[in-house]
């Protein structure tokens, strides 16, 4: 009997759907500038938390300090481990504490690729441990995007910029692009996890439907900068406006991913949004975090408009300035 022609067609489509989309997740890589972009915006977030507390860090993470060592060691367990525990020396929390400074910088350039971000992560969440109730709460998202790039290849734009003969940017099938793909899809798919189930927490809360929340919010000594706090907290309208937006813009943030103009939407509100908490509440590392974090949002081709663009606007620069140059001679 000879087989159904619909059901053979079908078989051949899924068949040949399945095949695009391994094409696609293990033939290149994707958001390659994104996870370069991104690498080096954590590196620089956590050498701004280590040179801004330089001064303290003996009392913020010393033995002696004001998470003694003593309490740290019993808190201390194989799931949160940190370099800290292994001695309660004062030369040895000086040696750890500026060999991160050290690896952080190289993790900047990219040095050591994949093994350059694991040592990131363990030197950072070292320090997260050693006191974990002084951060912002950026920490966490970090700590799970680090994660990631330990998998992914966050070093092969600066190898390529130094090299630019080399291939190591080159399309081709590995269990490294694969990786890599999915190490960046994870990264996405945790920041949209986040913001809906962040939506949907206010959304549940009353001071967010009712447009208090931002006034409680400045009430907070630590999370106001008056006077400007003072005259927003004193604004229903401001109140309403930045509850609703938050929230939609929060929950709909899967579904904007979706078409490029929401993508662009939902980027530009990031912006606004972690920059008014920089700014008004004081939580810079969180906002940077989070920023951070969404430059995979963007596009390789994307990237490569934006740089061709800023080379034209250069050399118009160049241009203009030898023209005006020769006329004045």
């Amino acid at each position: 009997m000879d087989p159904n022609p619909t059901t053979v067609n079908a078989q051949s489509l899924a068949s040949k759907s399945l095949a695009d989309i391994l094409q696609k997740v293990w033939g290149r890589r994707y958001c390659m500038y994104g996870v370069s972009l991104l690498r080096i915006s954590y590196g620089m977030s956590w050498l701004m938390i280590a040179f801004t507390n330089y001064r303290d860090r003996h009392y913020l993470w010393g033995p002696d300090g004001s998470y003694s060592y003593e309490l740290f060691r019993q808190t201390a367990h194989l799931l949160n481990f940190s370099l800290y525990q292994l001695s309660s020396d004062h030369l040895y929390f000086e040696f750890v504490y500026h060999a991160g400074i050290i690896v952080t910088l190289l993790f900047i350039f990219g040095t050591f690729g994949r093994f350059g971000a694991f040592l990131q992560l363990l030197f950072v969440a070292s320090l997260n441990y050693r006191n974990p109730i002084i951060l912002d709460g950026g920490d966490n998202i970090a700590f799970l995007v680090l994660f990631w790039l330990t998998l992914a290849d966050s070093s092969a734009v600066a190898a390529r910029l130094k090299r630019p003969s080399s291939t190591h940017m080159a399309a081709g099938r590995s269990t490294a692009t694969l990786l890599h793909n999915v190490a960046v899809a994870a990264i996405i798919i945790q920041l949209a996890i986040l913001y809906l189930l962040s939506g949907l927490y206010k959304a549940q809360g009353g001071p967010w439907y009712e447009g208090t929340a931002m006034y409680y919010i400045f009430q907070v000594p630590e999370f106001s900068w008056p006077p400007l706090t003072d005259l927003l907290r004193g604004s229903l309208v401001f109140g309403l406006l930045a509850s609703y937006v938050t929230i939609f813009f929060q929950i709909s943030m899967p579904a904007l991913l979706l078409s490029r103009i929401g993508r662009f939407c939902f980027l530009i509100f990031a912006l606004l949004f972690h920059g008014s908490i920089a700014l008004l509440m004081g939580l810079t590392s969180f906002a940077a975090f989070m920023l951070a974090t969404e430059l995979v949002l963007i596009k390789d081709s994307e990237y490569a408009s934006c740089r061709a663009l800023l080379l034209r606007a250069r050399d118009a620069l160049v241009r203009r300035g030898t023209d005006v140059l020769s006329t004045t001679q």
